[in-house]
């Protein structure tokens, strides 16, 4: 899956970092009791991965209060298809 069609389908990413030819986007989602961040990891342009992760509130938007990028948490290699119904 390429970066344009994860645009298409989670918007722009809230965060983004880079290191040499792989990049993180995350996204976030403000909950009730907690927030839930996604991480998609691309590789070349292309998606290698996919983590999330919860963490108590913050105040306010979760957007304020993304958590720095662990490029150790990078998943090893893994395909990911998105297929349309």
């Amino acid at each position: 899956m390429s970066a344009a069609q994860v645009r298409q389908i989670l918007g722009p990413p809230g965060d983004r970092s880079f290191r040499d030819q792989s990049e993180a986007w995350q996204f976030c989602e403000t909950g009730m009791r907690q927030d839930t961040y996604g991480t998609v990891w691309f590789q070349d342009g292309v998606v290698f991965g996919v983590t999330t992760m919860n963490r108590a509130l913050v105040r306010g938007s979760c957007s304020q209060a993304f958590p720095a990028i662990d490029w150790g948490q990078r998943p090893a290699g893994l395909v990911i298809e998105h297929r349309g119904r």
